[in-house]
């Protein structure tokens, strides 16, 4: 279904409201933007499942006009995270018909965008898009859960204050477990962060759960020519490599740090699935916290918690165990 059409079905109010109720409400808030994500939810779970299968769309961009934008864009973080909370209530709704159901993402990922006043978006009437609307666009997966922009043909960014970075020191953690900021409006919640599904896996451990967060200070990671700055590792083992190796696919515990002289692979990240514990090995050059570390894939030294680690005296990551 072409984008401007799903722009069009989902500028309509919520079942559940009248649409004379909702023209005179002046103020657009959260529970709205939950009541509209709740009917593209289930309405696009209905049309992928099947008698053999549940699936549904974990990837969400959302467009508001401006004033609205610049009201809920703080408050988004939780927006996020309640929406979460019913998708899975209506996943486990679900479940009873699938015995063997097991998630087909590891994330959510939730990205507002703001429309500023005065945007015509082709195809669409100017009426349509009133200071009331909300635009949804969705997929089963993120076209790149890394990537600071979006495809869509509304690619516009209106700046201000995002309080969760603004008031770190406020924020408390607890009541965002699972929750990651992956950039300016753009959130990553892991997919069961609660593990209200009750999913059994196959070890211990929840086996979705990201373990630690890598996050370029200086310099940059790239993935399908597409940078970022922050990568979550999931499993046990890492491999941190060169620009060369980016375009190069079967790998899926390979982070690329966009520098054609990084090695490939450069480092090497392990962790004991029954300590929890992390340790590194170093190919090229490569220091741990100032400590130059002795290149060769035999030698491991304990990776400790929030620690710095410099390749080739030029590019800086920050570890940090989740």
């Amino acid at each position: 279904m072409g984008f401007i059409k799903k722009l069009t079905d989902w500028l309509v109010p919520v079942a559940d409201q009248p649409a004379s109720e909702r023209a005179d409400s002046k103020i657009l808030t959260r529970q709205d933007i939950l009541d509209y994500l709740e009917v593209h939810f289930n309405q696009e779970m209905d049309f992928e499942t099947t008698k053999f299968s549940l699936l549904f769309h974990t990837s969400y961009v959302i467009y508001l006009r401006q004033t609205d934008y610049l009201r809920l864009s703080p408050s988004f973080g939780q927006t996020a995270m309640d929406a979460v909370s019913m998708f899975l209530d209506a996943v486990a709704r679900k479940l009873r018909k699938y015995s063997g159901y097991r998630p087909h993402s590891r994330f959510w990922t939730f990205q507002l965008v703001c429309i500023p006043d005065g945007t015509i978006i082709d195809g669409l009437p100017d009426d349509v898009l009133d200071e009331k609307s909300i635009v949804i666009k969705s997929s089963l997966y993120p076209e790149d859960m890394y990537a600071s922009g979006n495809s869509g043909r509304v690619v516009t960014t209106f700046h201000s204050v995002n309080s969760m970075r603004a008031m770190p020191g406020a924020v408390n953690s607890a009541a965002f477990r699972g929750l990651d900021q992956l950039d300016k409006d753009k959130y990553q919640v892991r997919f069961d962060p609660e593990n209200r599904l009750r999913l059994k896996s196959d070890g211990g451990r929840d086996e979705l759960a990201p373990v630690a967060r890598l996050t370029a200070e200086e310099g940059s990671f790239i993935t399908n020519g597409i940078t970022f700055s922050t990568y979550q590792m999931v499993g046990d083992s890492l491999r941190v490599s060169g620009r060369n190796e980016a375009g190069k696919r079967g790998r899926s515990d390979t982070l690329c740090v966009d520098d054609e002289n990084v090695m490939n692979p450069h480092l090497l990240i392990r962790r004991d699935p029954v300590s929890g514990t992390f340790s590194i090995s170093a190919i090229g050059d490569v220091r741990l916290n100032e400590r130059r570390l002795l290149p060769g894939n035999s030698q491991w030294l304990m990776l400790p918690n929030n620690s710095k680690i410099i390749i080739n005296d030029d590019i800086q990551i920050g570890f940090k165990i989740l």
